[in-house]
């Protein structure tokens, strides 16, 4: 049956979820963990994939597990062997035929502006600086066009773009907190880089580069 963990790491110092060959990726270390005590390797499955220096509060991933350890005890070994910037939350087992990616009904990211005079150099690996005074009427107005199904072509480039690039997303909102400044997107999916450059386009709007329709004309006229 799956072994179903859910993680939280600091994306800083690695590759991005995914394995690539002769790159620090979390699928690789929980990898690497995991087979010292299976014994041998197998795969991990995530929910989803995520761009290089993007962290997880709660990232489902599954493995099939030949051993009778218990979910409990499975949460103790891996957090006792992985490095400190990739924990487990919690541990489960779920019926066979669960999928982390093919079983999640959606996806939460969110990106955050550190909206303020100085770069804060206890924030800098979690929140992008922007000094710089943004409209957040206008950013939110602008959000609600992501929401609905559309193609994202226009947010996307390079490997991407040789798939589909229709997404549907459910929610998406600006709000600010103190000096942070939010942007959360909720959808069925999210391509390569794309979270990162409906972020950019979000900016223009409210730093007043753009006007309230720019997103929505985007999305119209995909590139």
């Amino acid at each position: 049956m799956p072994i179903v963990l859910v993680v939280e790491y600091d994306g800083t110092d690695f590759r991005g979820f995914a394995p690539q060959p002769g790159q620090r990726t979390v699928a690789g270390v929980l990898r690497e963990v995991i087979a010292r005590v299976e014994g041998s390797n197998l795969e991990i499955y995530g929910a989803g994939r995520t761009d290089s220096g993007v962290h997880a509060r709660g990232q489902t991933v599954h493995f099939e597990s030949r051993l009778p350890i218990p979910p409990a005890r499975w949460k103790r070994i891996l957090n006792r062997a992985l490095p400190r910037d990739v924990k487990v939350r919690s541990a489960r087992l779920e019926p066979s035929g669960f999928h982390a990616r093919h079983s999640a009904w959606a996806r939460h990211y969110r990106y955050v502006w550190l909206n303020q005079e100085y770069a804060s150099p206890l924030r800098t690996r979690f929140a992008c600086h922007e000094p710089r005074e943004l409209d957040i009427d206008r950013m939110l107005e602008a959000v609600q066009a992501f929401v609905g199904e559309h193609d994202f072509a226009s947010f996307v480039k390079g490997e991407a773009l040789q798939g589909p690039t229709r997404r549907c997303m459910y929610a998406a909102s600006v709000t600010r907190s103190g000096k942070e400044v939010r942007f959360d997107v909720v959808g069925s999916g999210f391509l390569q880089g794309m979270v990162r450059t409906m972020a950019g386009a979000v900016l223009q709007v409210g730093l007043r580069r753009e006007d309230g329709e720019y997103v929505r004309r985007l999305l119209a006229k995909p590139c």
